[in-house]
């Protein structure tokens, strides 16, 4: 563990914000998405539970879908493309999630949106984690980078987005999931003379 960080802190960055762009999406969805529908859009309670399954359904659907294309375009490029493509479209979908009309095809939409993007940034995380490392460091390289990502960035990111969503506006957790992608491209452009 202490080798890992020591010796590869380049990789260790990289593969910590690639986890924490990824699950800043995912968690999203998973653990904010309800809140977002039931109490600071106040749509009923199975409503929320209905978006928030459809925004799932949509994630797992299309994650093999975006792994075969990251796999034909290379994951490094498809991970910067999708996160240029998160940073542009992932305010148009919060707007048109909270609709003031409330149209399911706009909600809809928007949760379609999402999920996509969150889908397109998950698939290829892993293989392209699992390269960084040389592989007698991959199993602890990975593990410590992934998940110190996930804890510091992902886990916090229901209690990031209700706080923005009260204190900025409705649609400010699409600011919190830009500013990881600013920084997961970042961490890849700096150390990028680091890796494998």
């Amino acid at each position: 563990f202490l080798t890992v960080v020591r010796e590869h802190a380049a990789a260790v960055l990289l593969v910590a914000m690639l986890g924490a762009v990824t699950n800043v999406l995912a968690y999203t969805i998973r653990g904010y998405f309800n809140v977002f529908f039931e109490d600071v859009l106040s749509y009923a309670l199975n409503v929320a539970h209905y978006y928030t399954a459809f925004a799932l359904i949509i994630m797992i659907v299309l994650l093999p879908l975006f792994g075969i294309i990251a796999d034909k375009v290379g994951y490094s490029k498809f991970l910067y493309i999708v996160s240029i493509l998160i940073m542009l479209l992932v305010i148009p979908s919060f707007i048109l999630m909270t609709d003031p009309s409330r149209s399911l095809w706009k909600v809809g939409l928007g949760i379609l949106l999402f999920s996509s993007l969150a889908a397109a940034i998950c698939a290829p995380a892993y293989p392209y984690a699992i390269q960084v490392f040389a592989p007698e460091l991959r199993y602890s390289g990975v593990a410590v980078s992934w998940n110190l990502g996930i804890a510091i960035f992902g886990g916090s990111t229901p209690a990031i987005s209700r706080f923005l969503s009260e204190k900025v506006s409705i649609s400010a957790p699409a600011y919190y999931v830009i500013l990881i992608c600013i920084l997961f491209i970042l961490a890849s452009y700096f150390t990028r003379h680091h890796r494998r």
